[in-house]
């Protein structure tokens, strides 16, 4: 979400982002989860504290990391150097959800039926929004409005794209592994776990319930980075080398007037 706000508008929709990032978090939960006025106020305190703990403890991280890549922009890359930047990203997401699991013991732990039930209709309204965004049309369809969106985040960071890269683009975008149907289905996949550890949480005993709550969270968070479903893991693995070595070739593709904008958009997010 920071990176997207950074993408968005520059460096100053830092101090929107920490002050309206608590309200908008807790807009979308209550959402999901139809909160009570008490379960609220708990929710609310508890993302201001998150709030607090990522602008105190991730910015500098974050702007060591755009430094660094500011400085890979200059020259070639490899898909192993791409790879290493993606991993630093989930590295990043990693330590924002296990900050966040005690706050969701608590929340998680309130929870009541209705509440869960409401959760599982949101899921699904949700998936069909999804699967209409991700599946509307033909294949080719599909396809042009993935080239289009590829190009235009490369434009975004480079500048404009010459035919020739273009064509790069929209030939990689072709014969992309990527498949909306296997992700939906995946997105499904964990929102069933997430569920499913959410009755196991409310059937809890009194005695031990936080540290049980906590280990069954762990879980459900650490499936969030790595699918416990093994056919989705392999298609993962597939799909990320892929668009490493992707991102990689756009890159080795720009000329020096690109990668100089791409180094000045790189500066700017990281003062």
């Amino acid at each position: 979400l920071l990176l997207l706000a950074l993408a968005v508008a520059g460096c100053s929709a830092l101090p929107l982002f920490y002050k309206r990032g608590p309200s908008v978090a807790l807009w979308w939960l209550d959402d999901y989860l139809a909160l009570d006025a008490a379960q609220r106020r708990a929710t609310r305190a508890a993302l201001v504290d998150w709030f607090q703990w990522h602008r105190a403890t991730q910015l500098l991280p974050y702007a060591d990391a755009l430094a660094d890549w500011r400085r890979d922009a200059a020259g070639d890359l490899d898909a192993s150097e791409i790879c290493a930047m993606n991993d630093a990203l989930r590295e990043h997401f990693r330590a924002g959800l296990q900050q966040a699991l005690p706050a969701f013991i608590t929340l998680a732990s309130s929870l009541d039926a209705t509440q869960r039930t409401h959760l599982a209709l949101r899921f699904g309204e949700s998936n069909e929004e999804r699967r209409a965004e991700e599946l509307d049309g033909t294949p080719a369809a599909q396809r042009a409005r993935n080239t289009d969106e590829a190009i235009d985040r490369a434009q975004n960071l480079y500048g404009r794209l010459d035919r020739a890269q273009r064509t790069l683009i929209a030939g990689r975008v072709a014969h992309s592994p990527y498949d909306a149907r296997i992700r939906l289905a995946e997105r499904a996949a964990r929102q069933r776990d997430t569920l499913d550890a959410l009755a196991r949480i409310a059937a809890l005993p009194a005695a031990g319930r936080e540290a049980a709550a906590l280990a069954i969270l762990e879980t459900l968070a650490a499936s969030y980075l790595h699918s416990p479903r093994p056919a989705y893991r392999a298609y993962y693995t597939k799909l990320v080398a892929y668009n490493c070595a992707f991102i990689a070739e756009v890159h080795n593709s720009t000329n020096a007037k690109q990668r100089a904008k791409a180094q000045r958009k790189l500066r700017g997010w990281e003062e």
